[in-house]
């Protein structure tokens, strides 16, 4: 089980990151210009 242990924290580990990016992404664009 361990396994899946390691596969689910590989998953959550990258949704926060895309989740983060696109927050970023749409902060920068509705505020000022870069």
């Amino acid at each position: 089980m361990r396994v899946a242990v390691a596969i689910f924290s590989v998953f959550a580990s990258v949704a926060v990151i895309i989740d983060a990016t696109v927050y970023f992404k749409e902060q920068f664009q509705d505020g000022d210009a870069w």
